[in-house]
């Protein structure tokens, strides 16, 4: 289900955001308003993940998942970014993330 949401409309939304700073060549220049529209929709999407999270450690309960591994790279991208903090201001969203940050693949694979 995360994986599914991710792509419907986290995917989407986030890119807005980080590209305008990261690449925003590759998204058509800096558009104040679809990053301002994307920070909002970003915050939206996180909050429904971290429900459906609930109290477990992953998005799909207590094993890691595919839908971890989609959000994961976004989340990597949104972090070098000054919206980060506000983006990731989401109840549930620090353990997540602290935990994602912590896996030996996530480590060995940086974004460039």
């Amino acid at each position: 289900m995360a994986q599914s949401i991710y792509d419907s409309y986290c995917y989407g939304s986030m890119v807005p955001v980080f590209g305008y700073y990261l690449f925003p060549d590759f998204i058509g220049g800096q558009n104040d308003a679809s990053r301002l529209q994307g920070i909002e929709k970003s915050k939206l999407v996180l909050t429904e993940l971290m429900k459906i999270k609930g109290s477990d450690p992953f998005l799909a309960g207590p094993a890691l998942s595919i839908g971890d591994l989609y959000l994961a790279p976004a989340c990597a991208y949104m972090a070098m970014t000054p919206d980060a903090e506000q983006v990731f201001a989401i109840n549930g969203f620090a353990d997540w993330w602290s935990r994602i940050q912590a896996l030996p693949s996530f480590k060995s694979t940086p974004p460039q």
